[in-house]
């Protein structure tokens, strides 16, 4: 019986152990960044973002990681006309030097007006974690509502692969050594360090399995007892 205890017990603490790398959070490391210093961009030019019926445009860019990471977050320097604009942002695959598939995606709301902007971005966090290839081409794109009138920042100085939808991504254009939208992509450091559920599920996990321990030695013992 004392063997089969502590058998027990050690199982149940290395399923808690191993629950860990399913919940890292970490430092992020910038995998490929078009923004200046301190998140500036060109605040007088953009890329229009345009959901209208009359007039849809779409805007995207193409994005080489300079190492392999899991995908940690995306900043994005976007405006519109009026705040409260939906739109959303996916990172994509590239299928001959176009958007490819969707790898994520999340649906974000524009909290800047575009005409007062100079220093606004918006931050997609990432659940799925995509493993995001160093050396491999990948696409950024804005799909705006219907109703959204916004602009895509450009990037001050960063130069690049873009393309533009006026059929809402059905067919692309691409330019080649164009100006960039600002945006930067960030994955996961190797410093990676258990978020505050994952360090809270082993604590209880390590209290159950002192409190079981403690539960048998103070088990009465009977005569005759083996």
């Amino acid at each position: 019986m004392a063997r089969l205890r502590h058998k027990l017990l050690w199982t149940g603490l290395l399923v808690v152990i191993a629950a860990i790398p399913l919940t890292v959070h970490a430092d992020s490391v910038i995998l490929f960044n078009t923004f200046g210093p301190g998140h500036t961009y060109d605040c007088c030019q953009d890329f229009s973002e345009s959901g209208s019926n009359v007039g849809p445009y779409i805007s995207a860019m193409a994005f080489t990681p300079n190492t392999t990471s899991p995908l940690f977050a995306i900043d994005l320097a976007i405006g519109s006309g009026q705040v409260n604009d939906q739109f959303t942002l996916a990172l994509m695959s590239t299928n001959g030097g176009l958007p490819g598939s969707i790898l994520e995606s999340w649906s974000l709301t524009t909290t800047f007006h575009l005409a007062l902007c100079n220093h606004c971005f918006e931050t997609a966090l990432s659940t799925l974690h995509p493993v995001l290839q160093g050396g491999t081409q990948y696409w950024l794109v804005v799909f705006p509502s219907s109703d959204m009138d916004g602009g895509w920042f450009a990037s001050n100085d960063a130069q690049g692969t873009s393309a533009f939808s006026s059929d809402r991504g059905k067919t692309w254009t691409p330019h080649a050594n164009s100006q960039m939208g600002a945006f930067d992509v960030r994955g996961i450091s190797n410093t990676a360090v258990p978020e505050p559920s994952t360090i809270i599920l082993l604590g209880s996990g390590l209290l159950g399995i002192t409190a079981a321990r403690r539960k048998t030695r103070r088990a009465p013992k009977f005569f005759g007892a083996e």
